[in-house]
């Protein structure tokens, strides 16, 4: 189990990797992939698509205007079926303001 940040308290006999970030489950999975140990992955959940671009390490004084700049996260799941091509991935997307036709259609495809 590749799980974070969260709060879950999983039974002993399940090994938990925490982690902390998209890039830190990235870097994870395609560890844990490498072991070649797997014939199947499920992601049940999305990551985030964008982060800020600059974290600050203080708090920013209410009141103040600031501006937020946001950059792509890495794409998970691509980088695991790119490097792990023969591997079966049960993968979520999330999808709003679709009609249903066009929801079911793509997830067949995909």
């Amino acid at each position: 189990m590749i799980y974070g940040p969260g709060e879950v308290q999983f039974p002993d006999y399940i090994p938990v990797i925490n982690v902390y970030s998209t890039e830190n489950m990235l870097e994870e999975s395609l560890r844990e992939l490498g072991k070649d140990a797997y014939d199947v992955a499920i992601f049940s959940a999305a990551v985030l698509d964008f982060k800020p671009k600059e974290r600050a390490d203080f708090k920013v004084k209410s009141g103040k205007e600031w501006s937020l700049e946001l950059v792509p996260t890495p794409k998970v799941i691509g980088r695991v079926i790119g490097e792990h091509p023969d591997l079966f991935v049960v993968a979520f997307k999330l999808e709003y303001d679709m009609p249903e036709k066009e929801l079911i259609e793509g997830a067949y495809e995909r």
